[in-house]
């Protein structure tokens, strides 16, 4: 009977962990691809996962990053650890060189908010996360958990002052990363994930002929990319049957500036639509938030977009 019941305790323990790992998914062939943006540069990010080997107590898998379009950079915000272990105590540790170097626990996930974890004992100092916020949100219309995380460099945990900011990450459990912000204004944004074999948001990987998604059984919107953007973002969505379409663009005040598509007939399938930041008087707008509508012959849809210049 004991034996049973440790047998049963041991089982859900291993369940939560793999639960909490959620925030983090690492089986073989997971993608994600994100808009990168950096003062400089701007480019589409492609993270892919790759496993190794798998324990009784850990996972060891490598991420291979590949910039899309652009040549490889060697800065990405954050770490960017190509080998990874993840272990039954919700821990990801990780480096960038080989699964013998990890020294550094990037990530915790059984965690409250305001608690500090350390990521690296500096000799002098520590790096650590510090846990902002933890609440229920949709994400690529999945209902799931938002964890929000920031790393700092401070010489004692146990001061009160959060230290010198690194960046931050928010991450969505059953997808992983979702947006990340640098301590010099630079983003990161997930345009699209292929989690265990299902996909959130678009992918430019995925050849578009094998993706079943190309003609959905209902409207889809998808994220506007890139978002937020500084000169021109896309407003992409999919049909499941030809439809005549209208798309405007409002400002915060709810006042319409540029009329883009105006009763204009789409073919099933998916689409992207530009806005170059001009209202309809061809002039530039100015940066903040603005609403873009598109209006079927049944609804309508709408989304936020961040114009920053």
């Amino acid at each position: 009977m004991v034996k049973a019941i440790s047998l049963i305790l041991l089982c859900f323990a291993t369940i939560a962990a793999q639960d909490n790992l959620n925030y983090f998914p690492h089986n073989d062939g997971d993608m994600w691809e994100y808009y990168h943006w950096e003062p400089d540069a701007a480019n589409t990010v492609r993270i892919t996962v790759k496993i190794d080997s798998v324990t009784k107590d850990s996972t060891y898998f490598q991420r291979e990053f590949k910039f899309i379009g652009t040549p490889d950079l060697d800065y990405i915000i954050g770490y960017q650890q190509n080998y990874c272990i993840a272990d039954t105590n919700h821990n990801i540790f990780s480096s960038k060189y080989s699964y013998a170097l990890i020294r550094d626990r990037t990530y915790k996930f059984n965690v409250n908010i305001g608690e500090k974890h350390v990521v690296r004992d500096l000799g002098g100092g520590f790096d650590y996360f510090y846990v902002w916020d933890i609440y229920p949100d949709t994400v690529f219309n999945k209902v799931t958990e938002i964890l929000e995380i920031a790393y700092y460099a401070v010489e004692d945990t146990a001061n009160a002052e959060l230290g010198l900011f690194h960046y931050s990450d928010i991450l969505a459990k059953g997808i992983g990363s979702i947006q990340r912000f640098g301590e010099l204004g630079d983003f990161m944004t997930l345009l699209g994930a292929k989690i265990n074999g299902k996909f959130y948001g678009v992918l430019a990987a995925i050849d578009p002929e094998k993706d079943s998604r190309k003609v959905p059984n209902k409207f889809v919107l998808e994220p506007s990319y890139p978002n937020p953007f500084n000169s021109q973002t896309y407003i992409r969505f999919l049909l499941f049957k030809p439809d005549l379409l209208s798309i405007s663009i409002f400002d915060n005040r709810g006042q319409m500036i540029r009329n883009l598509v105006a009763n204009k007939m789409f073919s099933a399938g998916e689409h992207r639509i530009s806005w170059d930041c001009k209202n309809n008087f061809n002039q530039l707008v100015a940066s903040g938030f603005y609403i873009y509508t598109i209006f079927t012959s049944e609804h309508s849809y709408s989304g936020k977009i961040q114009l920053i210049k």
